[in-house]
């Protein structure tokens, strides 16, 4: 046997025995969080109601166990009496699949229960896609932002919509996360905010991507800058018209690294 012919068996086994690379989110998804799973594979589960809770509802996919895929056959604005929280992982919610002028988040007027309606907590390879979210003030003060994202990880959120926010529009801390072809505007006033990524070391917050998104006519944050050691990107972002800071970078959580 030869040399070359035995070197040429042991390159395709190990060619054989490597993990094939897992597909993107979806084909535009770009940056860290491109790696997110979503329900890829698993269920598709049909969003058939505006309500709050129950059969049909958006609530009651988020809350399934395993891969799925939330698929809206309605249109309009769900409101919440408490946050939607994202906690089983591999979702996609696929927005895009709701017919007329699609669907759109926000917590019930006189709630005392709700502030921020949608929150990915403690959870991982998840795909927001096309939904708009417009917090109302709460029965009594509180803090409301338009998605929440804490300690989660492989996340994407495209063609988002986050608009009036009584804290940061987007409140973000993870890993592996992409926030794409969105918009951040309007926060309310006395607090308006873009975008906060990180809020101190004891929280995760690592790989982040900013691409192409509109932060538009919030005070500050636009976003704000804080990881732990790693990269965060910002690339070709429209950011127009904050009353006094654009970016901001800070180093309090160790230091940043940062693409603009």
């Amino acid at each position: 046997m030869s040399r070359l012919w035995m070197l040429g068996a042991l390159t395709l086994a190990l060619l054989a025995g490597e993990a094939k690379a897992e597909p993107p989110a979806f084909d535009t998804a770009r940056g860290y969080g491109a790696i997110a799973r979503g329900g890829r594979g698993g269920r598709v589960i049909q969003v058939t109601s505006l309500a709050d809770q129950g059969l049909g509802t958006l609530r009651a996919c988020v809350a399934a166990a395993g891969p799925r895929t939330c698929v809206f056959r309605v249109a309009g604005t769900i409101e919440v009496d408490r946050p939607i929280e994202i906690r089983n992982p591999y979702l996609t919610i696929a927005g895009q699949t709701a017919p007329g002028a699609g669907i759109q988040l926000r917590n019930r007027p006189g709630s005392r229960d709700t502030a921020t309606p949608l929150v990915v907590r403690n959870s991982y390879d998840v795909v927001i896609r096309h939904i708009r979210s417009r917090p109302v003030r709460a029965a009594y003060p509180m803090d409301a932002d338009g998605i929440t994202l804490e300690n989660s990880r492989r996340v994407i959120l495209d063609h988002v919509s986050l608009a009036w926010a009584l804290d940061e529009n987007l409140g973000l801390e993870g890993e592996d996360i992409t926030i794409q072809y969105s918009i951040m505007a309007n926060g309310l006033w006395p607090h308006s905010k873009g975008a906060l990524a990180c809020t101190s070391a004891a929280t995760l917050c690592k790989r982040i991507t900013f691409y192409k998104n509109l932060l538009a006519h919030n005070r500050d944050r636009n976003p704000n800058v804080d990881t732990q050691g790693s990269t965060f990107d910002i690339i070709n972002n429209v950011i127009y018209n904050p009353f006094s800071e654009f970016i901001e970078i800070h180093n309090s959580n160790g230091f940043t690294l940062t693409n603009i």
